[in-house]
């Protein structure tokens, strides 16, 4: 069983708490915008960086390709399909995390 933590304020949850309303998810793109710099994140676009010297080939769709003749680190863009996500924490109850998130509750969710 995994267990993961949402922060948030409880302005934003109670309906969730007492009433067993939905969740309100995040557009991927969104992120970008927020307010609290804390959190604010470019999800549109990942980079990824391998070394060759320790990873020989990788497969991307069924496409394999050997890395072994390219010298030093590479360079993976990807671009994440339109989604829409709910952030959680691995660490519940932390300090620090209650303030990064400007949050006032914590809730445990266990799946």
């Amino acid at each position: 069983m995994e267990i993961r933590y949402l922060y948030c304020k409880y302005e934003n949850l109670k309906g969730f708490i007492h009433k067993g309303k939905p969740l309100r998810f995040r557009e991927i793109n969104s992120l970008l915008k927020l307010e609290n710099i804390d959190i604010k994140d470019d999800e549109s676009k990942k980079i990824f960086f391998l070394n060759s010297k320790k990873i020989t080939s990788i497969n991307i769709n069924n496409i394999e390709m050997d890395l072994q003749s390219i010298r030093g680190d590479i360079q993976i863009f990807a671009y994440p399909r339109r989604c829409f996500i709910l952030c959680l924490s691995n660490s519940g109850y932390k300090t620090e995390l209650y303030k990064r998130f400007r949050a006032d509750i914590c809730i445990k969710n266990r799946y």
